[in-house]
């Protein structure tokens, strides 16, 4: 009898045991346990209770990022660095695409003051009676092919790098405020320098092309006899990133403070982020023309860098350039142009902002407005 009883009780403690094994075991494949816990089941609950305040504070930190990446007219968001970057890209091409088509005339009255030397005595009006005489309405929208597919391609490629740099420096040292800079975030900083890179290497071949129509001349090199093919499209493709370092130089200084007053505005202005039209219209003119003025010197550098057939500036640095300009036409020179070039800045850029903002609220979700700004185009 008593040993009927003892055999009866070792197999009831042998089925518990396989019951809670079988359980653990389930629970482990099914990523609900982690393992360790089969082999210290006495601090299962500690560690439920660890989980669960660390599941919580991740949970408040990512509605707190989602809230705040919601705010109207953020620069870029606080999502997956992928997907920031993919909104960009759309936002970015829309924004690109427009401003060329609404400022390309008054763009065609700069470069030629900058550029043309049979208007670099010339004002603003003796330009357009001079284009108009000469070719007519058409005169002015000459080079506006390349600057309307530049400005699509380097505009979602520059939102899509800003926005994914941008995001991936969340929760870094970067995305803390600078000290003494009124809330600018290093992150602001980081995205603008690689997105001006990213637009330099996509702008520059375009803007020589665009710049060379413009002027009257050819942007293709003559091709000599008994010149190898290769040799040829080398020395082509060396001629089309002709002024790059200037156009480098032109692009961090007008992104770097295009994006800093944008992330100025979304916090301090907020009245003006939530109106419809006049809202973005005056945000994107004001900030891209405020970082015109900041880059025009290096604008009218490179003009004249890709401008130049007669290699009078080859080899020369940024630096040197300057100088001469300076020294030959005085210090007006550097700002010769700006103020079509202001014009057109604020009128593409506040015209565009508009069709970006419109893009924003269709793409995004009932009551969720997109946090992406786009970048400002030439």
């Amino acid at each position: 009898m008593l040993f009927g009883v003892f055999v009866h009780d070792v197999c009831a403690c042998i089925c518990v045991h396989v019951h809670v094994f079988v359980s653990l075991s389930l629970l482990i494949i099914l990523d609900q346990v982690p393992p360790r816990w089969a082999v210290s089941g006495a601090d299962l609950g500690n560690e439920l209770s660890r989980n669960e305040e660390h599941a919580d504070k991740e949970q408040h930190q990512q509605v707190a990022a989602h809230q705040r990446a919601r705010h109207v007219g953020e620069i870029a968001g606080f999502g997956a660095p992928s997907q920031e970057a993919m909104m960009g890209m759309v936002v970015g091409m829309v924004y690109g695409a427009a401003s060329p088509l609404a400022g390309h005339p008054i763009d065609t009255i700069k470069t030629k003051l900058q550029a043309d030397p049979a208007h670099r005595t010339g004002n603003s009006w003796s330009v357009i009676r001079h284009v108009l005489h000469q070719e007519g309405v058409v005169g002015l929208f000459r080079g506006v092919t390349p600057a309307v597919l530049g400005g699509t391609i380097y505009g979602g490629i520059v939102l899509s790098v800003y926005s994914g740099t941008y995001a991936a420096c969340h929760g870094t040292a970067l995305a803390e405020p600078i000290p003494g800079s009124g809330g600018l975030r290093g992150s602001v900083v980081v995205a603008a320098v690689c997105s001006g890179g990213a637009r330099t290497l996509i702008e520059t071949p375009l803007a020589l092309i665009k710049v060379r129509r413009q002027t009257g001349s050819d942007w293709k090199l003559p091709r000599l006899p008994g010149v190898p093919g290769v040799t040829y499209w080398c020395n082509q493709l060396r001629e089309l990133y002709r002024g790059t370092s200037p156009t480098l130089y032109r692009s961090c200084t007008m992104l770097g403070a295009f994006f800093a007053l944008n992330d100025y505005c979304s916090r301090k202005l907020p009245e003006l982020n939530s109106m419809a039209v006049l809202g973005p219209f005056v945000k994107g003119g004001v900030c891209a023309s405020v970082g015109w003025v900041a880059a025009w010197p290096f604008e009218v550098v490179k003009n004249r860098v890709q401008a130049d057939v007669s290699m009078s500036y080859h080899n020369k640095s940024v630096s040197v350039i300057l100088q001469q300009i300076v020294r030959d036409e005085g210090a007006r020179a550097l700002f010769r142009g700006i103020l079509p070039g202001l014009c057109k800045s604020f009128v593409s850029n506040g015209a565009a902002m508009i069709a970006l903002h419109f893009t924003q609220r269709s793409l995004a979700p009932t009551n969720e407005p997109s946090p992406h700004v786009a970048a400002p185009s030439q």
